[in-house]
């Protein structure tokens, strides 16, 4: 163990003979945040601008920090909705304001709830959303102007009706737009975000291969991408989408697959163990979550590693890339936030 000086920062590194293995130490970075989870965190967002993280866990509490030093920025909100399924976040003036979806195919909950952080008071009226649950929440620019994108049954049709993206706008969560998926089989993944300079969403599903969504001309058919498969949508970067290969039970596999736009192949990975999260660091780059505890920072094009894993005492669940390079790691019902050793 030296301390050792880099661009300025003292760093801490250490070295095991055990395995060979060298870390690097930024200990002027928070490790980890303030607890407040006592389940399951099944979701971390940013805001923009990013200096506020909030997390939800399954059983419906919702935290609010700042990013720079992991401090609450208020009371946990603890709104008792079981299962939260996912959550976004956004600044509305002052406020931080967070949207929830919940359910299962057990338990039905159609509502997109929305809560004021900041004064720990829901924000506006439940929206009916979707049938049955509401099981993703993504932002994404429209028009100039950022929405709030939820996927999912739609509210009033039969079962076996296409699933469809909706769009809210963040403000007062006016339905702004919704778009068929053209897909009719269990969703198992979705990604949102911007590509070629026109939003879109990218939704996987149990039995029909990666579907392709125009989120800014409702008369553009959905795209198939049928050379991925069963492949389920982790993230979406630039032209290129992050899938992972599924199992028999419809769950993430072991190999990380990288399609673009057009159905080309373009690069992966491979891993030793099934993938639980992953977001796009800064592309060709990638933070994968595995289920032995472990995050690598990958490089995509490549099918390297760029640096050592990192071992969490729980398996990742959630991932959000930080601007600057870091990231922030959801395990069990605790986050910390990580630095890789390089630039």
């Amino acid at each position: 163990m030296f301390p050792v000086r880099w661009r300025g920062r003292d760093l801490l590194l250490t070295g095991s003979s055990y395995d060979g293995t060298v870390a690097l130490y930024d200990l002027g970075l928070p490790d980890n945040f303030e607890a407040a989870h006592d389940q399951q965190v099944i979701g971390v967002a940013l805001t923009a601008p990013e200096d506020i993280v909030v997390s939800a866990d399954a059983g419906g509490t919702i935290v609010a920090r700042h990013i720079n030093n992991g401090k609450l920025l208020a009371a946990p909100l603890v709104t008792g909705v079981e299962p939260t399924l996912a959550v976004e976040a956004w600044h509305v003036d002052d406020d931080v304001i967070a949207a929830t979806g919940s359910g299962s195919i057990h338990v039905s909950d159609q509502k997109l709830r929305r809560w004021n952080l900041s004064n720990g008071s829901p924000y506006g009226e439940p929206i009916k959303a979707h049938r049955r649950f509401v099981p993703s929440l993504s932002r994404v620019p429209v028009a100039g102007n950022d929405v709030l994108v939820t996927v999912g049954p739609p509210l009033v049709q039969p079962v076996g009706h296409p699933s469809v993206i909706r769009l809210w706008r963040l403000s007062d969560g006016e339905l702004l737009g919704e778009f068929s998926t053209n897909t009719r089989s269990m969703i198992t993944g979705f990604a949102a975000g911007v590509t070629g300079g026109r939003p879109v969403g990218v939704v996987s599903t149990f039995s029909e291969p990666l579907t392709l969504v125009v989120l800014d001309d409702p008369k553009e058919p959905p795209h198939r991408i049928p050379q991925a498969g069963k492949d389920i949508v982790l993230d979406i970067a630039d032209s290129y989408i992050v899938a992972v290969t599924s199992t028999r039970e419809h769950t993430p596999g072991r190999e990380i697959h990288v399609w673009d736009i057009t159905g080309s192949r373009f690069g992966g990975f491979q891993g030793n163990t099934y993938v639980t999260a992953a977001v796009v660091r800064e592309w060709p780059t990638a933070y994968i979550g595995w289920a032995d505890g472990a995050v690598s920072l990958v490089d995509l094009a490549a099918g390297s590693d760029v640096c050592t894993q990192l071992q969490f005492p729980r398996r990742p669940t959630t991932l959000a890339a930080i601007r600057n390079g870091g990231l922030i790691v959801g395990f069990g019902s605790d986050l910390a936030s990580v630095r890789p050793p390089i630039g």
